[in-house]
Parts: structure tokens; sequence; C-alpha cells
């Protein structure tokens, strides 16, 4: 499948792609993307005079140095964000750099650790929505851009940003998938989180480079879980690295001097 079976999909119930893109929250955003299921755009440290809001979901961010539009979905989940990604694909973006959480699942890595994402492993069902005969995905893996991970790799390491890359696992649920974690850490999973999948195979499809650079918000190995365990400490520790660290590495990523290196 790709875009345009979608779009002739569309157009054979009566909306065209003009009515697509004309009615689409995504119409005025920039070329290069920064997309968000929940953090809102005061996770990058921007003066409010480089900052336009442009409706409920979109920022454009225009400033002598940087430019890009920040998308925040407002929703988790892999449905929401192939959805997004998707309609996003319509005005032919760039660059699409995920930026969310995860949960770790190894000791060596602690709640406010970076990591890029260099496998990513279907764990839901949205994602065999975009197969011709609804196929499965469960368990395939994809891979974002190897040229946009490493432009991602690259600013970590020049402004000495420790970071690990890393085996993902995609799923549907949060609560349910306690019963289990031995089963994905004895496969080689190291974070677990719920979009970066889909979001890769929309990106995959439309040929539109895609990375993901995810925080670390909970470690479930060392029973420091998303419903428990976790201290304030913590919290703001990990708050504070996440900004930071986003706000070094988009704002270096999509610098005008260096976008088109």
């Amino acid at each position: 499948m790709v875009l345009t079976d979608i779009i002739k999909a569309h157009n054979n119930y009566g909306t065209t792609l003009e009515i697509l893109k004309t009615n689409s929250i995504f119409k005025y955003c920039f070329e290069n993307i920064v997309l968000a299921p929940i953090w809102d755009i005061d996770v990058l440290d921007i003066p409010s005079e480089y900052i336009t809001k442009v409706n409920k979901l979109v920022y454009n961010i225009d400033s002598p140095w940087y430019k890009f539009s920040y998308v925040r979905v407002g929703m988790m989940g892999a449905t929401n964000l192939m959805d997004k990604t998707l309609e996003l694909a319509l005005f032919n973006p760039k660059n699409i750099i995920f930026v969310g959480s995860a949960s770790s699942l190894s000791q060596n890595i602690k709640i406010g650790d970076t990591v890029v994402i260099e496998k990513s492993i279907c764990g839901e069902g949205a994602s065999r929505y975009l197969n011709d005969n609804l196929e499965d995905e469960f368990g395939k893996s994809l891979t974002p851009s190897i040229i946009l991970n490493k432009k991602v790799m690259a600013c970590l390491d020049n402004n000495d940003i420790k970071y690990h890359q890393v085996i993902n696992f995609c799923a549907d649920t949060i609560f349910a998938q306690f019963n289990h974690i031995d089963y994905l850490i004895n496969s080689g999973v190291q974070t677990l989180e719920m979009e970066t999948y889909s979001v890769f195979k929309v990106c995959e499809m439309c040929k539109i480079p895609v990375s993901a650079i995810i925080n670390i918000s909970d470690s479930t190995v060392a029973n420091k879980s998303l419903y428990s365990g976790r201290t304030i400490e913590e919290k703001i520790l990990r708050n504070k690295r996440r900004n930071e660290t986003l706000t070094k590495i988009i704002l270096k990523l999509y610098s005008k001097k260096d976008i088109d290196k």
C-alpha cells in the first residue's frame, strides 16, 4: 500500500485530496516537523517571540537561527500517531523527529536517560491498516532513517549527552503489558513505548526521513513504573534532562545553517 491508495479510497467515498488538505490542521506546517504525542511546546526552551500557535496542535517556530513546526497530538497510542502522521504526509514533510517517553527494560538505562531507537518492534494493531490485506504486523520490526539517526547521534555526541541505542517494543497497552515483561526482556527488548512503529511505518511508506529521540520516564525492571516507585526527585530530574536534551538537539538539527547538510 502507498499513500495514494488511501487518498484514492477517500475519494471513492466523497473526500478528495483537495478537501483533505484544505480541511487539514497541518496545512500551515513548515517542512521540518517535531512530532510529540502529549508533550507541549514548553519542553523546548525557545523565546516566545519566535513561537506562533497556529491551532490547537501546531506551533510554528521561526527564528534567525532555526525553523520547524512542533506538532502536539495530545493523545498517546499507535492509532492516534499513525493517523496524524498520515495527515502530515499529505504535505510532503522533509523530516520528522518523533519525541516521546519510554519505559526501561534494562538495568543500564535509567530514568531521565536519552535513547535513540535503532529498531522498533510492532506490538500494536493499528499498523495492519497500512497493509492491503490487513495482514498482522505483530512481531515485525522497522528501523528509522539511517542518515537522520546519524545526525541525531552526532548532535548528542557533540553536546556530550549520554545516550543508548536500543531495540524498542511498541505496545497497545500500559496496564496489561506487565504480564509480558519477562518475555520481552528475554527477546532482547530494552525499551517499551507505544507509537514509534506506526510512525516509522507511515514514514517508510511515504519516504519521509524519521528518527526518534526518547526520554526514559520510568524503569519497569527497577520497580519504578508509571504506577509506583518513582520519587519526586527522579521525576524532576527526568523533566530537566528531557527539556535540556531536546532543546539542544532539535534546535541544532533544524538550524537554518545546518538543516540541508
